[in-house]
């Protein structure tokens, strides 16, 4: 085992490189972010130009992003799956003159799977924007001082043809980075490749558990570590006996690979079974400050949905802990990072995409301003375009973020929601921030920490069903679904409008077995949702929703 001190200095090395080249890049880019844009998008379409798309759309003639907007439309995935395919296929040229070395699938929240071609250069630009992302994370906290517990996906999850492999791109940077600082990591890169939904979270629930000094917690969506933690306290026993003997005895679906990974970590640790038993009393909750006493930094996304399950953990951590917005990042690219952990909103990377935004409210009524970044306004709520060099061109991410704040001349931004997460069965256009917000302050009067909700407007009752996980201290359900009522009428004057002229039903609620919100993104991952980016929409229409909730009723209720 490679000592400590060695994959610090090694981890030190990398982030002085980054401080004085990419980070002061970026700097400087931050007090001109219009000049560093415009050049983004020149160096993207001239290394493009002689693509298909290029020619076909005069990449060599754009001058500007006012040429760039006239003559290229809004791109998505179903208008780039055609040249997606040709490239892969054949090898021409379509999008980018540099061929996929592999591909990402989606993480989308609906649809089938999409590939996302990636270039060697996407990927060394990914690679490259890991180390910035974690440069301000070695500077301000301490949360590299031990060791980190970092949950992504597979590098390798299948293949297409002519056998280029498919897989998280985080995931591949993961498993190939330099050996001293990987092993800054709890994990090795083996796990995210176990299929078995149970077998994975067990095998990252021991060697976490069996990690003494685990200073920082990173993973894109809070409600990987509700799952984490859910798996420690129902497999309590288990799981401190394999640590006393420094064995998984649970290890029926694993390869031989992963195995010997898991078990080259493993270590026969009796102290540290006997304190853990010792800090959990018979009876008591598992709870993560007991856990890992020393942890000093969470990071991953804190807003729309993802605020829910992070609201019930952060009450589990040490008084010490900070928790860092992962920023917004995707399958298709990673566009901001936390410049400062102290302060809310993350900055975009302004020298390596491209980036249109369209307010909110424009898109919704069919037209829309496209604007560059610098002409973001605070406060607003805006679309999200993006352009990229693996061959991504003014492409709708259908994501909405806010200006939370500015760093030099550069705007803040925080993810709010998926932009399908609007319903509307007569003139209300409910949002899932609404709902989100509605069912928080509702939990709150009842102190609930719900671990997974699922609104869902039945056009066909003229009526919302709400669908709440939580352990304890349930009120009644008409109680609960009253307040919630008046919150929304609260939040959303349509709502209250039809409501009041009585358009609209009231809401229906029911509480859901604990366990449901688990089954729930085990059925997405299952039909090929990534687990690794995995994404709830808290508020979606009824017909569309495959998974059979009303099985996961609480009996009685």
């Amino acid at each position: 085992m490679i000592p400590n001190f060695l994959s610090a200095a090694a981890l030190g090395l990398a982030m002085t490189a980054v401080r004085w080249t990419s980070w002061r890049r970026l700097m400087a880019a931050s007090k001109q972010p219009s000049d560093a844009q415009a050049a983004v998008l020149r160096s993207i379409l001239r290394r493009q130009a002689e693509t298909t798309f290029g020619r076909e759309h005069g990449f060599s003639t754009v001058a500007d992003h006012a040429d760039f907007a006239r003559q290229v439309p809004v791109q998505t995935y179903e208008t780039l799956a055609p040249l997606i395919a040709r490239q892969r296929t054949t090898g021409e040229p379509a999008l980018t003159m540099e061929p996929p070395v592999r591909y990402a699938r989606t993480s989308g929240t609906t649809g089938e799977p999409k590939l996302l071609p990636l270039t060697a250069g996407g990927i060394e630009q990914a690679r490259r924007l890991q180390r910035v992302f974690a440069f301000p994370l070695f500077r301000d906290t301490a949360m590299f001082d031990g060791r980190i517990l970092g949950i992504g996906g597979a590098a390798i999850e299948d293949e297409v043809d002519p056998g280029l492999p498919i897989g998280s791109v985080t995931g591949h940077i993961y498993a190939t980075m330099p050996w001293p600082v990987r092993r800054k990591y709890v994990l090795p890169s083996e796990v995210f490749g176990i299929e078995d939904y149970d077998q994975e979270y067990y095998t990252i629930a021991l060697l976490a558990l069996a990690e003494r000094n685990l200073t920082g917690i990173a993973t894109a969506n809070p409600s990987t570590i509700v799952r984490v933690i859910s798996t420690i306290a129902e497999r309590w026993e288990d799981l401190l006996a394999d640590i006393e003997a420094g064995t998984i005895s649970d290890n029926a679906l694993l390869s031989t690979a992963q195995r010997t990974a898991i078990l080259g970590r493993m270590i026969s640790d009796p102290e540290r079974a006997d304190t853990l038993s010792a800090r959990r009393r018979s009876g008591t909750p598992v709870m993560i400050k007991d856990l890992w006493p020393d942890l000093r930094a969470v990071v991953t996304w804190t807003r729309g949905n993802s605020a829910i399950p992070l609201a019930a953990l952060s009450r589990q951590f040490p008084a010490a802990t900070k928790v860092i917005d992962a920023g917004y990042i995707a399958s298709e690219l990673r566009a901001t990072i936390a410049v400062n952990p102290s302060e809310d909103g993350t900055m975009p990377l302004l020298n390596e995409h491209f980036l249109e935004f369209v307010e909110r409210n424009e898109r919704g009524s069919g037209g829309g301003d496209f604007k560059t970044v610098d002409r973001l306004e605070g406060g607003r709520q805006y679309y999200v375009f993006v352009t990229t060099g693996d061959g991504l061109y003014r492409y709708d991410m259908n994501d909405i973020v806010e200006v939370t704040g500015r760093f030099n001349a550069t705007p803040l931004l925080s993810f709010v929601q998926k932009g399908q997460g609007i319903t509307n069965i007569t003139g209300e256009k409910l949002s899932e921030a609404q709902v989100i917000e509605a069912v928080t302050a509702a939990a709150k009067q009842f102190s609930l920490s719900p671990a997974f909700l699922l609104m869902l407007a039945d056009a066909e009752h003229a009526t919302y069903r709400l669908y709440v996980e939580a352990e304890a201290g349930r009120p009644a359900t008409d109680e609960f679904a009253g307040i919630v009522e008046v919150q929304l009428q609260a939040l959303n004057i349509e709502y209250r409008e039809k409501r009041r002229s009585g358009r609209l039903c009231p809401v229906v609620c029911r509480w859901l077995r604990v366990g449901t919100a688990a089954d729930y993104r085990r059925f997405c991952v299952a039909g090929g949702q990534q687990d690794a980016q995995f994404k709830i929409l808290a508020l979606q229409n009824r017909r569309d929703l495959t998974f059979d909730i009303d099985r996961h009723v609480a009996s009685g209720i």
